[in-house]
């Protein structure tokens, strides 16, 4: 076993043990700032809530484009995207009706907050509902910390009272979770040193679900997202190439871990 392997062995087994088990239930409103994003970062927890008959509803802030620059046809690729998170949703056991592809800018939603709060507000007024999941604002993209800034707002002063789930993403790309890619390494270093080098989880993370009994499901959910997966125009790399595969592993050790709060 590598000296990586261990430390993140070590790190997930104080996770375990230092998170709270929960089942969240009731009607769940899943807020993704990239179609992907509601598998990667909850998908085992969506498939569980549906195998226990409670409604579950995707919100997809952006289009998606941003994930391949040099594609083509970049309309084409926001179109196969959005077929992407429907097919996806299908897996975790979603209808059609219960996704909704808002198509703000990839890489811009936070110049779309205004408007996007006001979609929000009208949205959670509508589905009413009782278990909100979105992203971890912690070392994330910039459309993730967005995405949690406009639910912050959106909610703000509502009186909702919701369970509020925050999954991370791209939070686990650091070491010792993931494998330095050449070429990156001397980045990855900083941000691993900020991050204590995976310590900071341990601070941040107080929840978790088992989801092993829908790692299936949320295979085929990742899987349905085939341009993310792999990109077989070679212009941008799949997420499977993504630190050598270590980054993807992280969401399939079948434990879901999240920041729990009430909002």
């Amino acid at each position: 076993m590598s000296l990586r392997s261990l430390a993140v062995r070590v790190l997930d087994d104080v996770l375990e043990r230092t998170c709270a088990p929960i089942e969240p239930a009731g009607r769940a409103l899943v807020l993704a700032p990239h179609p992907d994003d509601e598998t990667l970062g909850c998908g085992g927890t969506v498939a569980r809530l549906r195998a226990q008959g409670h409604p579950v509803s995707v919100i997809a802030f952006t289009d998606g484009r941003g994930s391949h620059p040099n594609h083509a046809d970049p309309d084409e690729l926001v179109r196969q995207r959005a077929n992407e998170l429907l097919n996806a949703a299908h897996c975790l056991g979603l209808r059609s009706e219960d996704v909704q592809a808002w198509n703000f800018p990839d890489g811009a939603l936070r110049q779309h907050e205004a408007l996007a709060v006001r979609r929000l507000r009208a949205a959670v007024d509508e589905l009413r509902p009782e278990t909100l999941f979105v992203p971890l604002p912690v070392g994330e993209h910039p459309d993730h910390i967005a995405a949690y800034w406009i639910a912050r707002s959106a909610l703000r002063g509502t009186g909702t009272g919701l369970d509020v789930f925050e999954y991370p993403v791209w939070f686990w790309r650091h070491a010792p979770w993931v494998s330095p890619p050449p070429g990156q390494r001397r980045a990855l270093l900083r941000t691993s040193l900020a991050r204590g080098f995976g310590a900071q989880a341990l601070s941040v993370l107080n929840a978790k679900v088992d989801v092993r009994s829908q790692l299936d499901a949320k295979r085929r959910a990742l899987a349905a997202h085939a341009s993310q997966v792999a990109d077989p125009s070679g212009a941008a790399a799949g997420l499977r190439t993504v630190c050598d595969g270590t980054f993807l592993a992280r969401f399939f050790t079948g434990t879901e871990f999240f920041r729990r709060s009430a909002w």
